[in-house]
Parts: structure tokens; C-alpha cells; sequence
């Protein structure tokens, strides 16, 4: 059994865009509905908070947006290991609903999860700042990554940080 990272947020912020350009090292423009849960495989390699070589394969699983699936939120948190949540920095309601996603998972899942606030589409023209997000996964307590899909930046950090969430906590 390999960890399992789900990534949550509302519709359209890219969840399906950062696994993409993650596993497959690939961006779309086009604009494909996710509808159930769609289940990538990554192996990486990395260096540890303690500085050990790690060989690490993710199960990543890209979640629907849409509130009809909010059902399923839970359900899909009992094989957790980490929970990556995404808002889009250019629509500011996105990062509103990150708190309504985090209370249902911490209402239902009594577990400690790793969790990561990521801020996509950081080449776009922003609505929340830097600041702003910063504040957010202060409050949640959560680590902030500020990424773009479509450009490639900051997808290996958004997996590292949850394997150093971890391995600190070990």
C-alpha cells in the first residue's frame, strides 16, 4: 500500500492540472470535468528533513470540485496520508471554501493528517496575496505553497512538504 495524498478545493482551482503536470509532466488548457475520483501513481526521489535518500511512491487522487461530491469527502479520508487543499489565487471564494472542506475532514477523521494549503495559478492575476494565503494556513495550521500547473513551479515542493510533515513527526 502505497500513501495516499488527496487533493480537495472547489471546481476549476487545477487539481486535475497539478497532478497532471506532476505524473506525466503535461498541461492541458482544456477544461475536463473530474467526476468521481481519478487515482495517479508518482515515484520520487528525495532527500529526507534528516537527510536520508528516500525512494517514495504516492498514490495521488484527484477529487471532484463540485458540491455534489461533498458527500465523499470523509469517506475518502480513511486511507489518508496527506491532504493537499487548492484554491486558485485569482478567485478568492475558492480560499474561503478551504475552511468548510477542512471542518468536514477534521469533524469526521479523528486522525492527525499532513496537511498543505496550495495557492494555484500564481501566474495569473491574483485576488488573494501572498500575505493573505500565508495568514490562512497559519490559521489552519497548515504549510502555504504557491504553485502554477501550467508553468511547472512548485510541484515537487507541494509532495515534500508532506514527506518532512511526516518524517518530522516520526
Amino acid at each position: 500500500m502505497y500513501p495516499e495524498e488527496i487533493l480537495f478545493g472547489d471546481e476549476q482551482v487545477g487539481k486535475s492540472s497539478i497532478v497532471r503536470q506532476y505524473v506525466h509532466s503535461d498541461y492541458s488548457e482544456n477544461y475536463i470535468l473530474t467526476i468521481g475520483v481519478d487515482i495517479s501513481l508518482k515515484t520520487l526521489s528525495i532527500q529526507s528533513i534528516k537527510g536520508e535518500n528516500l525512494k517514495i511512491k504516492f498514490q495521488i487522487w484527484d477529487t471532484p470540485g463540485n458540491i455534489r461530491f461533498q458527500d465523499f469527502i470523509s469517506p475518502l479520508c480513511k486511507g489518508a496520508s496527506g491532504i493537499i487543499f487548492v484554491f486558485d489565487v485569482g478567485r478568492r471564494k475558492t480560499l474561503e471554501k478551504i475552511y468548510a472542506l477542512n471542518k468536514i475532514i477534521e469533524d469526521s477523521y479523528s486522525k492527525t493528517l499532513s496537511k498543505v494549503l496550495v495557492g494555484n495559478k500564481c501566474d495569473n492575476i491574483r485576488e488573494v496575496s501572498f500575505e493573505e494565503a500565508m495568514q490562512t494556513s497559519n490559521k489552519l495550521g497548515m504549510i502555504y505553497i504557491e504553485v502554477s500547473a501550467k508553468y511547472n513551479i512548485g510541484m515537487n515542493e507541494i509532495f515534500q512538504a508532506l514527506i518532512n510533515l511526516r518524517t518530522s513527526d516520526e
